[in-house]
């Protein structure tokens, strides 16, 4: 089931809409990343010409809160 503002295509998550996502805004559209089990996490946005890589192994409940705010931390640091 994807999430809003987001597709599948060739194995990846993509932003078709970047105003639709929760948090709302942050990847551009026709960005793709997959997150893992285990916290790993890695995304592609071409739009901003870049790639961000975590590599975690940490079983929780909930393993991606991090992830996420190092995503976040990524695009609030673009200058444009």
């Amino acid at each position: 089931m994807a999430r809003a503002g987001q597709g599948f295509g060739l194995g990846v998550a993509t932003i078709d809409d970047s105003a639709q996502q929760i948090p709302a805004g942050y990847r551009s559209a026709g960005s793709f990343a997959w997150p893992g089990a285990l916290g790993t996490s890695w995304f592609a946005d071409p739009v901003e010409n870049m790639i961000g890589i975590l590599m975690i192994q940490r079983r929780v409940e909930e393993p991606f809160p991090l992830a996420k705010e190092y995503e976040r931390l990524i695009y609030a640091a673009i200058d444009d």
